[in-house]
């Protein structure tokens, strides 16, 4: 009897047991889930979305737009005609090519005069226009006078016309074009040295100068009176170096017009002036 209780005991105990142990799986089971549960919507409380990364990117700017205005071109005017009586200021610089001056209807002489004499020049403006107006506008406005003859050459040519030491300046303005030679170069053929200073002439002084080509000068006149003084001069150059063993100036340059009425280019459109394009 005794041993049949004890089993049974042994029995009812071993079914506490078992339900026991179950109650408590199920409830920690029942924990876990809970924790799980509250854990979960913890973070999902918590802002998961990704993060947001602000990256500088580089930008091209474009420079507004800003309206220049332009400056206002100024075009220096040539000075006026000289007054063909006399009474010029000396001038040795000059802001533009000079206007249209002299007659084509009238005679000009030039006398040069200079410390071994004077010499005088036929101009002739019919054979180079543009570098005779040139000649006589800067010679009324005292241009030549106390000039050197800077470059001496014997038999060949002696040249003044440059207001610098160096031989190499002019009035500031270049003729307005090369005006070509008709005529073989013999003694006492007066030309342009070089179109670009502008002032620069020569004068055939011997027979050397019957090399020069008359088509790379402005041959402006032809000395007709003195041509000894022009010789005298010549007869100073130092070997080939093209200086004097004495030096020479113009003492004072003159235009002398016959028949002079004013500026006219001698084709009916009376008095003309000319304006230099802009520097």
């Amino acid at each position: 009897m005794s041993t049949y209780d004890d089993q049974d005991d042994d029995e009812i105990g071993g079914r506490n047991g078992i339900r026991s142990r179950t109650w408590l799986a199920a409830f920690g089971l029942i924990v876990c889930t809970a924790a799980a549960l509250f854990v979960g919507a913890a973070f999902r409380d918590e802002d998961t979305s990704p993060t947001t990364l602000a990256v500088a990117v580089a930008v091209e700017t474009v420079p507004p737009t800003v309206a220049v205005t332009a400056a206002p071109t100024t075009v220096p005017i040539a000075l006026d005609c000289p007054n063909p009586q006399g009474g010029n200021p000396q001038t040795r610089s000059f802001p533009a090519p000079p206007k249209w001056c002299i007659d084509m209807n009238a005679s000009y002489r030039a006398k040069v005069k200079t410390d071994k004499g004077t010499f005088w020049i036929s101009l002739n403006q019919n054979a180079a226009p543009e570098s005779v107006n040139a000649f006589v506008y800067l010679t009324r406005y005292g241009f030549y006078d106390g000039l050197a003859f800077h470059k001496v050459f014997a038999d060949f040519i002696i040249q003044t016309g440059s207001p610098t030491p160096d031989g190499e300046g002019g009035p500031g303005f270049a003729l307005p074009k090369l005006e070509s030679g008709q005529v073989p170069f013999t003694p006492g053929i007066v030309a342009m040295a070089d179109a670009s200073n502008g002032s620069q002439f020569f004068v055939a002084s011997g027979a050397s100068a019957a090399g020069l080509d008359p088509a790379g000068f402005s041959q402006i006149g032809e000395v007709n009176q003195g041509l000894d003084v022009v010789k005298a001069i010549d007869a100073l150059a130092v070997g080939d170096t093209g200086t004097s063993s004495e030096l020479v100036t113009v003492k004072s340059l003159e235009i002398v017009a016959t028949n002079e009425t004013g500026p006219n280019r001698g084709d009916g459109t009376g008095p003309t002036t000319t304006v230099a394009a802009a520097a």
